[in-house]
């Protein structure tokens, strides 16, 4: 290996591992302005990315979230280069653009991208330096049948509770039931709580798993006695459900709908900010009904959309992309076809902040994934692109200004 291939490799590995002084930082932005060593950058991306840095994310996006460290690090040292991307999505050359261009277009080798698709006449663009906001995390509060609260951040491996013949306990970080006597003969209930900021996810007592995105709940026995296993969901929750031929899954929706499963996983977004009650199939049948109506059955792949409002019509609609739906599950954001509202309402609902819109909201949709585990600023820099003029006030509230 020639000197100035392991030189520039060295540079990436100080500046992933967060040991790069302000020297070494400089002298890296500055080699990535010669167009002849754009090859050697792309493979000293991949060679980073792959290593044990603690800035990387422990799984397949690990070269994505360099780029995105990178964007957020280096706001302000590029020219607001717009290069125009034209389906289908390709890999555009780093220097070809210029390399913070291309962070903001290319996340990957892989293809992960981030692009703006504006409305005439909007003009938007980011003019203050944000402070740093961090990223939601792990943890929930999990309510006993007596009342008390039990916060369970981090917690790792304990015993909790016992309660009707079961034990409520918690094992690497996963909250699970497990029968250990005679239950009692009518059921009493839990519920896991995640606040804005926070996922969890849990095992039932019939061995059933569910996600809980932010800004969630979910309330249920702590055995399931009856012939109907049911639970209760606010928000979003990822299901996986045990099969079980004899007791039918049903999953009450905020009061306003349930779906009936045997064994099958499917996605449920029933925030009340957002327009629609989604319950998404990714495996296996359900049907889904609203109070005196008739059952809706879904097949994977299908979606069913209900109106917060008093109409009971559900509609039912392919779902093109799957990823879209499951992203937060992985520990992404996905801005497909998003439109502003959308991803500030997400954004929200992750960062606890506030997002207020000073004049209107502006006309302009997104596309691509980020990841959820770099802070506010970061995604905000890698939204930039979209010219959007934002400030922050009292450490939590983002302004959105024309």
């Amino acid at each position: 290996m020639n000197k100035g291939k392991q030189h520039i490799e060295d540079l990436w590995r100080l500046y992933v591992s967060g040991q790069a002084t302000a020297e070494q930082l400089q002298e890296l932005f500055r080699l990535l302005s010669d167009p002849a060593q754009e090859a050697v950058h792309t493979e000293a991306v991949q060679v980073a990315a792959a290593g044990d840095g603690p800035f990387l994310a422990p799984d397949s996006h690990q070269e994505e979230l360099t780029w995105q460290l990178l964007l957020q690090e280096a706001d302000g040292l590029s020219a607001s280069l717009q290069p125009v991307i034209e389906a289908p999505v390709r890999r555009i050359g780093l220097l070809r653009w210029g390399w913070a261009a291309a962070i903001a277009v290319l996340l990957s080798a892989g293809g992960y991208y981030i692009y703006y698709t504006p409305r005439p006449k909007t003009d938007l663009s980011i003019t203050t330096k944000v402070p740093e906001i961090k990223p939601g995390r792990q943890g929930a509060v999990l309510t006993l049948a007596n009342g008390r609260q039990v916060l369970l951040d981090s917690m790792s491996n304990a015993e909790i509770a016992r309660e009707s013949g079961t034990t409520v306990s918690m094992n690497k970080g996963q909250l699970r039931y497990e029968a250990t006597g005679n239950t009692a003969p009518e059921e009493i209930f839990n519920s896991v709580s995640t606040p804005v900021g926070r996922q969890f996810n849990l095992v039932l007592p019939d061995g059933s798993r569910v996600w809980l995105n932010a800004g969630s709940s979910l309330r249920y026995p702590v055995a399931f006695t009856d012939k109907v296993r049911r639970v209760t969901v606010t928000g979003e929750a990822y299901f996986e459900i045990a099969a079980d031929s004899r007791r039918t899954f049903i999953v009450n929706i905020g009061n306003r709908a349930e779906v009936k499963v045997l064994g099958t996983h499917f996605n449920i977004n029933a925030y009340d900010n957002e327009p629609y009650i989604q319950t998404t199939l990714v495996k296996g049948v359900i049907a889904t009904r609203v109070e005196k109506e008739a059952p809706v059955l879904l097949k994977p792949g299908q979606q069913a959309r209900l109106s917060h409002t008093g109409n009971n019509n559900i509609q039912v609609l392919e779902v093109p992309d799957m990823d879209k739906i499951t992203a937060w599950k992985r520990g992404f954001f996905n801005f497909q076809d998003a439109s502003l509202q959308e991803v500030m309402r997400t954004l929200e609902r992750w960062y606890d902040v506030k997002v207020v819109y000073e004049r209107g909201v502006p006309d302009i949709n997104f596309g691509g994934e980020l990841s959820m585990k770099i802070s506010l600023q970061g995604v905000l820099n890698a939204l930039r692109k979209t010219k959007v003029h934002f400030r922050i006030e009292n450490g939590n509230k983002v302004i959105v200004t024309p």
